[in-house]
């Protein structure tokens, strides 16, 4: 399963626990000092379904920190991280339990001094609740560009808040590459065009390729719908 790079992170909930469902959408607002932080969802995602899918989104960015032993912020830091990890999507094959994500995060990436760097885990239990972990989390000292009077000055964070949202879809039929709840030519169509590559959307089968495995199963399912 391909790193959600920058999610991961610190997913504020309710206090009560909802019912499974297909479509779930986990708001998510991390903030961290510096400690390591874990979370449980309060909602839970189908645990029987054949396949998943996993987004995220990442709609505000900030920091505080200091600059020269003074203290600024908040800092929106949202331009600072690379469009392609302000949104991803990822699959996993079911049934749960499952691992979303496992990886380490930089921010800012390289050539950049990074201002957090992180090891970031998630997982989907057998009851379809989400769990996550970010731990060896360091702040460091990146350049920003703070604007007048101040302009770009070396900033060490020391503290960093994210929020956005984590959509998590339970597929009941693993050849509905296109989530539509019908296998039909749209599925076999995606699945062809995706032929020999490594895209996670037509490998059914999670074995990071598209190929004649993943062929075979979604015409086992062909003409099927979700119940």
């Amino acid at each position: 399963m391909r790193l959600i790079s920058i999610v991961g992170l610190l997913l504020t909930g309710l206090s009560t626990r909802a019912l499974a469902g297909t479509d779930v959408t986990w708001p998510f607002s991390l903030e961290t000092s510096g400690q390591d932080v874990s979370w449980v969802s309060t909602s839970a995602v189908d645990p029987a379904a054949t396949r998943y899918r996993f987004e995220y989104v990442i709609t505000m960015a900030e920091a505080d920190g200091l600059v020269g032993g003074l203290p600024v912020g908040p800092i929106d830091i949202l331009g600072m991280i690379p469009p392609e990890q302000l949104n991803d999507v990822g699959y996993a094959l079911g049934p749960a339990p499952v691992l979303v994500w496992d990886s380490g995060i930089v921010a800012p990436g390289p050539p950049e001094s990074p201002a957090v760097t992180a090891d970031v885990r998630i997982t989907v239990d057998a009851a379809g609740f989400a769990h996550m972990s970010m731990t060896n989390v360091a702040l460091g000292t990146t350049m920003i560009d703070l604007g007048p009077p101040f302009g770009v000055v070396p900033v060490t964070a020391t503290r960093i808040q994210m929020s956005g949202d984590v959509l998590a879809s339970a597929i009941t039929l693993s050849g509905d590459l296109n989530n539509d709840c019908v296998v039909d030519t749209a599925d076999l169509g995606q699945l062809i065009a995706q032929f020999g590559s490594n895209n996670e959307q037509g490998d059914i089968n999670d074995d990071n390729v598209v190929d004649t495995a993943d062929l075979g199963l979604l015409i086992g399912q062909f003409g099927l719908s979700c119940p």
